[in-house]
Formats: C-alpha cells, structure tokens, sequence
C-alpha cells in the first residue's frame, strides 16, 4: 500500500512538471507545424484536382502545390493543438481576375470565417510573396486556403503557429477606431520606409521615414520596407510588406453641441425665455445666458443629434 502511494505522488508531480505543450489539445497550447509539401500527409484535406510539382533547383519550395483552374479548389489543416497564426509562401502572380488565395479559420471544421492576411512581397522575376495572420481566438483549430478560380500562384511552404518577428504590432483586419501601429524592423539597426496611400514605399515621394505610431482613422493600407541606414533608402531590391486595417466604429463619434445663445438657432423648443446680454461678461465669460422671462416656467431644449 505504501508503494504504491509513492507511486501515485511521483505520476501527480510528473503531471505538474510537465510542460503544457505536452498535451497537444489541452486548451490554450501551440505547436509549430512545418508543412514542406513533401506529400499530402500533414494536410486534413483538399480538392483532388490539387497537384504537388516537384520544382528543380529551388532548395526551400522543392515542391509546390499547382491549382488546375476548377472552382471551389482548396486544402485544409488542422493543428494538434490550437492555431494562433500562419505563414503560407506562394510563388507567382495569380493572373488578372482570378482573385488569388482566401484564407479562412474555424474551430470546428465547418463554420469558417474570413481572415485578411499580411503581405509580404520579396522581389523577382518569380515573385514570392508570403500570406500571414495571427492572434487568432483561442480554440481555433483549422486553416482552409482556398483558390478563387483560375491560374492562381503555387503554394510552397506552410508554417502554423510560428513565432517569427513581425513588424507591425497588429495583424491586418478590423482594428479599434484611432488603434496605433507600431512598426519594428525586421533587423535590428534599420530604417523603416512607410506609406498610407497604397504606393511604394521604397520609391514613393509619399514615404515617410517611420518614427512614431501610426494612427489608423480611415480604411488604411499601411506600405513598409526596411533599409540598412548605411547603404542610403530603400532599393527596389529590398522587400515590402502590407498591412490592411478597418477602423470600427468606421466614423469618428458625432460631435456634441456648443451653444454660444447668440440666437435659439440650435434649440428645438423654447417656451418664456429670452437672450440676456451682460457686457462686459460676467459669469466667467457667458456674456448670454437663456433667461426666464416671467415668472412662469421656463425651458429650452436643444435638437438632437443625429447622423
């Protein structure tokens, strides 16, 4: 009997030692999935028109995956434990009309919702550009990358849960009216260019050197490269990242009223009052004041607000 007390308090403290991480589907765990496209076996699904094309020469997307062109084509994962983020590497432009990749998050593999990406564009006569999100609700557990139709880009390599640098402090998407975007080089040392207007900001008389947080007020796409101070401004050889925000509420509050009582040109109703005029002003600068005008009851209302 004593034995097996000990027993029994040894399995309780390896249970409280153990790292969370250990248990894959305990709440609120993560763990990095690399998917190299090797074969379909890290994937949870995807459309059989979907092929895997062996590309020569390149030592990180030695395979991608190719669309066909059929519509509702798409590849699903799910994660082991929960998905906080994702990085998708694409290859190639996706032709005009097409509508490029979506990508969409669930929690149970059937109510999905959209999610709007990072960009991430490195430069080249093959463009690659990487697709990324984060910060998504605890309990999310699937990816799904669907292509719009047609000759979308390739799909190389698929990073779930990665803790990588990020440069701008919030994911695109729908952010807080006036939320402000801290912008971090991706090394450490940089500059980084940035523009509100959708231009280049490696070559944009628009760009701005970054210095203080940016302030998002309207639908913005925030523009950045990064640049050694040394070597001058960004090159069209340096890379550039886009982030895309929607302030909500989409309107800065209404403003209140102020009534100077030059007139009741604001008030909605007024009964037995009248303007009184103190020159010089008394009353801590209300030179006017609304004034009873018998002895009756007296009001005056101010319109209401509307939009």
């Amino acid at each position: 009997m004593k034995s097996k007390a000990i027993w029994l308090l040894a399995y309780g403290m390896l249970v409280v030692v153990l790292p969370s991480h250990s248990h894959g589907n305990s709440p609120g765990t993560y763990e990095i999935e690399v998917d190299d496209l090797a074969d379909w076996e890290q994937t949870y699904g995807h459309s059989d028109t979907l092929a895997l094309r062996k590309v020569a020469g390149d030592g990180q997307d030695a395979t991608r995956i190719a669309p066909s062109g059929a519509a509702g084509e798409a590849l699903v994962y799910k994660t082991k434990g929960n998905l906080r983020s994702f990085a998708v590497q694409t290859h190639g432009r996706a032709a005009a009309g097409s509508g490029g990749l979506q990508f969409l998050i669930s929690a149970d593999g059937k109510s999905y919702r959209n999610v709007t990406p990072d960009v991430h564009e490195a430069p080249g006569q093959s463009p690659t550009v990487t697709y990324a999100s984060r910060g998504f609700p605890l309990g999310t557990k699937y990816l799904k990358i669907a292509f719009a139709g047609g000759a979308g880009p390739e799909i190389g390599q698929v990073v779930l849960n990665d803790a990588a640098g990020i440069e701008a402090s919030k994911p695109s998407g729908a952010v807080l009216y006036g939320s402000m975007i801290l912008l971090t080089p991706k090394k450490e040392g940089e500059a980084v260019y940035y523009t509100t207007d959708g231009s280049d900001p490696r070559t944009s008389k628009t760009r701005k050197l970054y210095g203080s947080p940016i302030p998002i007020a309207d639908d913005t796409v925030l523009k950045t490269t990064s640049a050694n101070p040394a070597s001058g401004p960004a090159k069209a050889t340096d890379g550039i990242s886009t982030y895309s925000y929607t302030p909500y509420p989409l309107a800065a509050p209404p403003k209140g009223i102020d009534d100077k009582l030059d007139d009741f040109g604001l008030t909605a109703v007024r009964a037995n009052v009248y303007t009184a005029t103190d020159n010089p002003a008394y009353y801590g600068g209300d030179g006017r004041r609304a004034v009873r005008a018998t002895l009756g009851r007296g009001c005056s209302f101010t319109r209401p607000i509307t939009t």
